[in-house]
């Protein structure tokens, strides 16, 4: 994991020029044509209401939820190593057309490979905690 250890090495304040405070969110879907699978994006954003307001066109032609989220001081650094992190899984699915809205949503990651969502959020927390950060989940159990 050379790509892991780099961005370790440059730290969170020196990975990314427009990182600083914000939110991890984690929408779950399931995989078009597969019942059983389930997929998981971990992304970043520095307001969460607004990305919750334009995952909603997504709801049409497939499910959708938001699961949970927290707050980082460097959402880009923490997102990037768990991307990096589940890639190194093997858990990483190609992109494809969303049916609600036509866009191709990058780095969604099949949950069953990572092991469930525990095992995701053992993750996200070491991700944060790399990022100067306390892992502490909002949970949102409402439908987006």
């Amino acid at each position: 994991m050379p790509q892991i250890k780099a961005l370790l090495e440059l730290g969170p304040a020196s990975a990314y020029q427009n990182d600083g405070p914000g939110f991890l969110y984690y929408p779950i879907r399931v995989a078009p044509g597969y019942q059983a699978a389930v997929e998981i994006k971990a992304g970043h954003t520095n307001d969460f209401r607004r990305r919750q307001h334009q995952y909603k066109k997504c709801k049409k032609g497939q499910d959708l939820w938001f699961v949970a989220y927290c707050e980082t001081p460097y959402r880009m650094f923490a997102e990037r190593l768990i991307h990096l992190r589940l890639r190194a899984l093997g858990a990483h699915v190609d992109s494809y057309p969303c049916p609600g809205c036509g866009k191709e949503h990058r780095e969604f990651f099949l949950l069953d490979i990572i092991g469930g969502f525990p095992e995701f959020e053992d993750v996200v927390c070491w991700a944060v905690t790399q990022a100067g950060g306390a892992y502490i989940r909002q949970n949102f159990l409402v439908e987006s």
